[in-house]
Order: C-alpha cells, then structure tokens, then sequence
C-alpha cells in the first residue's frame, strides 16, 4: 500500500517523513512526540513527549492524540477522537504544522523514515523521485538517513554513511575523518575508512588506523579552511595541489573532499572524502558532488548531537558524582555504625565469657547483613561512576535476563512469589552485559518488594519493534507486577536522583538505572497497568534478531 509522507519545517529546514507501505489486514502504531524511542521524535518544545499516534488499521490512515499538552489538531479542528487522514490534510502538533501527502517509495527499506533535506518544491506538489541519478540520490539518502535514526553508535553511523556515500557515486575508496578544534589537530582515533569491492590491491592498499595518512593533508586543509567542497577532476594534472605528494604517490585519479560544517556557527568538524585510483578513471559527476554535500551536512548535524549528548551524559555524572560524594557518608554511616557497635559488644561479651552460641550466631548476622549493606551501596556508586559505562559488545539479551532472573530468585523464594519469564534467544544488542543485568536486577527486586504484603506474580517478558525499518530494530524489556502500582504524581518523579517512597531508601537504584540505560541509547519508562501494578519498559536498540 501507499505510505504516509508527512512534512514539516523543523530546525530552519524543510523535512519529510515517511510511514509504510503497510498490508491489508495488518495493523501498525507509529509514535509522534519529542521522546527519542518515538518513531518520529520532533524536538519541538511545544510537542509532548508522546504527542500523538500514527495507525494504520489495515484499510487507511488514522491520527489519535495522546493527551499531550496543547492537543492535536486537523484540518483546524481539535481531536478529540482518533481521526482519519488523507492526502492534503494539514496538522497540528503544539504549534508544529504537518502536511500529508502520499509518495511511491517502493525500494526503500525503512517503514519510519525521517528525511532532513532541503527541499525546494512545496511539499503539496512534489512528486515521486524520477529514475536515474535523482531517484538513487533519494533513495540513497532514505538509507543513510535510516542509520541516523536507527539508534546505532557513532562509529557505526560513521562506518555506514562512508560505503553508502561512497557506493552510490562510484568511489573506490572513502574516508569520514573528525577534527579536533582545540588541538588544531586530526583525530587519528575518529575516522571512518571504506574501500570497494574488488578495488585492485596495489591501487588501493588496505585501510586501517592509519588511514589518515592516506588522505592527502593539503586537500584535507583546504576543504577544512575553505569551508568548501574541493574536487579534482585530474588530481595529478590540477596546478593547485602540485605540492600535494601523496596525489601523485597514491595515483588518484579523481577526487570530491567535503567538509563537515555547521553552517550556522561556521564550526568545522571534519570531512568526507572519497576518490578513484585506477587508471582512467573518470571524473565524479557534479550530482555526485551534491549528495556527497548533502550528506555531509546531515552528517555534521549528527556528529554534533552525538558530541553534545555524551558531553551532557559526561556533566550529569559529575554533577550527581558530586552530590554522591557529599551523600556517600550519610548512606554508609548507619551500617557501619552498626557494624562497629554490634563488634564492640560481642568482644566485650566474649572477654565477660558470658555468651551463648545462638547469641552468638545472631550477633554476627547483623554484622554480615551491615557489611552487605555497605558493600551494596558502594557497588552501585563505583558502578555508576565507572567512565563509558563499561565494554560494549553484542549480547544475546536472553542471558542478561536470566542472570538477572537468577541473582534475583533469593528475593522471590523469601516473599513466596512467582516469576514468570517469557523471552526468546537471538535478541542481540549492543551492550555491557554487567550493567543491563544491574538495570534488570533492580527493576526485578522493585517488583518484588512491592508486592511484599501479597502472593502473586512478577512477569518478565520481552517484544519487538518495528520502529524505523521494516524488520525488528527495536526490543523492550518488561518487568510487570500485581502491586499496588505507582502513584501517578510519581511515575516520573521515580527516576529521580534520591527520590524515594521506602523507608531507608537511597532513592539512587531508579536514577542509576535510567542513566545506565541512557548510556545505551535506550529508554526506561514506567506506567500503570489496566489490570493493576505496575509495569517497567526498557527499550534498547535491537542490533541483530537470530533464530
């Protein structure tokens, strides 16, 4: 079926996005809003953090408001049921105008794309990509675009954009290298390096980190310094880089060298280059020049906002790092107060020969439960304040539940409840496995402790989500319980640093949680069940789906 296009100015620049194609039959939600797991997230402050949803129910098209701040509207009118769409409808989300339109995107392997182009057309009027050059560029563009939003790291984003890039124009090699501004220097570590398939061995030696020194400095330089795309037509025949050496050692034939720019602040981050080395070689055309500009635009604003989310997540550590240590004191004070009382009198007893062996095994409990208590608060700051948040690898999510599952069943076994899991092998994300077993692990403990003054059930279950392509890119971990549930003044307050509901609660296990599962590029939620208690969703990226 034909997909929704939606389109809308955001950020100074015309952007669309695309839903579908979805079958007859099938039924599909789409989130709007300005929380990142949404399938088009709008950072927009007047737009709620879950606007509004997109559905298909398998005939058409529908919008529903989710009771966000400022309503939806169509066609000038306030929802207040879901509504049906079509092509010419306009919307309103806070103050954010949408238009929709219906486009042929057949070929595009994203059913949620979010295209961030400068369209010159009225979006009312465009038409479907033509053939040839405009619709590989469209296409293209739809891919990369799809890795920007896919939830991957930089690395990944950067290893992708550079074959795509340079597939489409017919590079032999590419490279995308960030500059370090402060320094005045390349950074040799931030790069990312692709070579063709099939690129002649003595014409393109193999990439690795030193690829930097493939790349000829002065071309680098004056694509930097110029702000300006450079291309060369015949690299070793051009008057301006006579000097360049590693052209002429190299044998490049052609080159595009593209700077990373933010236009607005003229900060320059980088460059993508791409070039041809065998042999006749021709030159890249000027559409070539043109999308690998476009990208790189694209890629810059990307770049940015990853460099600002992990300089963000790098503040509130030391900010809340900060406040732990004026709080690490407070929290360890009363175990091992304790701990030393509880010492002190049973030697004093022992030395008096006046103590019983049940005595005796009762007093030193306490002292073991004081040290576990002291030990348990320490793990989770050393934890938290561990830099990067630990290894990332692939991991199959299914052995993180059930090591947490298992560290776990001790508090299940003393309070007489059910745990009941329901989650499948081959859910491979990218993670530290300790950390996401910690994230799960509290949420389990909370689950139970909530449930202490009853019998009953704690599930732990898993589902996937097609947020932003056609096939799982996205999986949730859900810990519900049959508690009393959560106030609702709370469900955001909980994650709170230091907010607590428990009598001698830290209030630190929820917030450690939640920067924990930001560090992932996830989301952790919570909300009431229908049925009663409570339900915890953790989102992450889905790297892989195995059988």
């Amino acid at each position: 079926m034909t997909p929704l296009v939606l389109h809308f100015a955001l950020g100074g620049q015309q952007r669309a996005a695309s839903f579908g194609p979805c079958g007859p039959g099938e039924r599909r939600e789409f989130l709007l809003g300005r929380e990142p797991g949404c399938a088009l997230p709008l950072e927009e402050r007047s737009v709620s953090r879950r606007h509004a949803r997109l559905v298909w129910d398998g005939a058409g098209w529908w919008i529903e408001d989710l009771g966000s701040r400022f309503g939806t509207q169509r066609n000038g009118e306030t929802l207040a049921a879901p509504a049906p769409l079509a092509p010419g409808d306009r919307l309103l989300l806070g103050r954010l105008e949408l238009r929709v339109t219906a486009s042929d995107l057949a070929g595009a392997d994203a059913d949620a794309t979010l295209l961030s182009l400068p369209l010159t057309e009225d979006p009312a009027a465009a038409s479907p990509p033509g053939a040839g050059a405009q619709e590989r560029r469209y296409r293209v563009l739809l891919r990369i675009l799809d890795l920007f939003a896919g939830g991957h790291d930089l690395d990944a984003i950067l290893a992708g954009v550079i074959r795509l890039a340079g597939e489409a124009v017919g590079a032999e090699r590419g490279f995308i290298l960030l500059y370090d501004a402060e320094s005045g220097r390349w950074r040799p570590e931030a790069q990312a390096a692709w070579q063709a398939a099939g690129a002649a061995a003595a014409a393109s030696p193999p990439l690795d980190a030193g690829a930097i020194g493939q790349v000829s400095q002065t071309v680098l330089r004056e694509a930097l310094e110029s702000g300006r795309s450079v291309s060369l037509e015949a690299a070793a025949a051009d008057p301006r880089f006579d000097g360049a050496a590693s052209l002429h050692s190299q044998q490049v034939q052609s080159l595009v060298c593209v700077p990373l720019l933010l236009a607005a602040e003229q900060r320059r981050l980088g460059a993508l280059y791409v070039d041809r080395r065998t042999a006749g070689a021709g030159p890249f055309a000027e559409a070539d020049r043109e999308l690998l500009e476009t990208v790189a635009a694209q890629a810059a604003r990307v770049i940015e906002t990853e460099q600002l989310q992990a300089a963000q997540v790098r503040a509130e550590k030391l900010a809340l790092l900060g406040t732990l240590v004026g709080r690490l004191a407070h929290e360890l004070k009363n175990p091992l107060y304790n701990v030393r009382g509880t010492t002190e009198n049973l030697l004093a007893k022992l030395a008096a020969g006046g103590l019983a062996d049940e005595d005796l095994r009762a007093r030193l409990e306490r002292v073991l439960a004081g040290i576990d208590k002291a030990e348990g608060r320490m793990n989770s700051l050393l934890r938290f304040a561990r830099p990067g948040g630990g290894q990332r690898q692939a991991i199959d999510l299914a052995r993180v539940l059930t090591a947490a599952a298992v560290d776990s069943a001790p508090r299940f076994q003393e309070t007489g409840l059910r745990l009941e899991r329901d989650y499948p092998r081959g859910l491979i994300v990218m993670g530290d496995a300790e950390a996401l077993e910690q994230v799960v692990g509290n949420l389990l403990v909370n689950a139970a402790q909530a449930m202490a003054e009853q019998r009953g059930t704690v599930r732990l279950s898993t589902r996937t989500l097609c947020r932003l392509a056609s096939t799982p890119d996205w999986v949730e971990v859900l810990v519900e319980d049959e508690g009393p549930g959560i106030p609702a003044a709370d469900l955001e307050r909980i994650f709170a640093d230091f907010f607590t509901t428990k009598p001698g609660g830290s209030g630190l296990g929820l917030a450690i949680c939640r920067h924990l599962v930001a560090e992932h590029r996830g989301s952790l939620r919570a909300e009431n069940r229908p049925a009663g208690g409570a339900c915890f969703r953790l989102g992450l990226p889905l790297k892989e789906l195995r059988s």
